[in-house]
């Protein structure tokens, strides 16, 4: 079921959306946050100004995994209390599960990517910009614009959970 609802994120999305969990957690829920939280660190600004701090590459991978796995599920608590300003009631897994899957056309580029510069390792030596490195930009923009739009699409035609609460007899 999880790897048809990855094909669906780009050929119906409200449908793959909705049928998302609210009450367990898919694999793309820690994963992909988890992959791009890493990632953030090793960016070439940040690395070296994080590697100076911590001083070992092996304590910076702990502390970044700790870190991130620390923040997927807040940052969802931190949506979660935002759109209930709206009146939008979802649980925190389903917002775990949302973020996860709307992170597929980030993960698709980024395999793009990899593939690339797997094949043309030199392609990020080179001076100037080449065809083949305005493609990858302009490709991660698009994701990252769609992976936004597909969040919020995400939450919005995401059914409200509805909490049944008994009465007493």
């Amino acid at each position: 079921m999880q790897l048809e609802l990855v094909k669906n994120v780009f050929i119906s999305p409200k449908e793959t959306f909705k049928a998302l969990p609210s009450d367990k957690l898919f694999l793309l829920a820690w994963l992909a946050p988890f992959y791009f939280g890493i990632a953030r660190i090793y960016r070439p600004g940040t690395y070296e100004k994080a590697l100076s701090a911590v001083g070992n590459e092996y304590l910076l991978f702990i502390l970044g995994s700790i870190f991130a796995l620390v923040m997927i599920p807040l940052s969802a608590l931190i949506v979660k209390l935002l759109i209930r300003i709206f009146g939008k009631k979802l649980t925190i897994k389903k917002l775990m599960n949302i973020y996860g899957y709307a992170l597929i056309p980030r993960i698709v580029v980024a395999i793009f990517a990899y593939a690339v510069i797997f094949v043309n390792p030199n392609l990020l030596q080179e001076q100037g910009m080449n065809p083949l490195g305005i493609t990858i930009a302009v490709a991660g923009v698009g994701a990252m614009l769609y992976t936004i739009f597909l969040y919020i699409y995400g939450i919005v035609v995401s059914p409200s959970v509805v909490k049944a609460h008994h009465k007493p007899l």
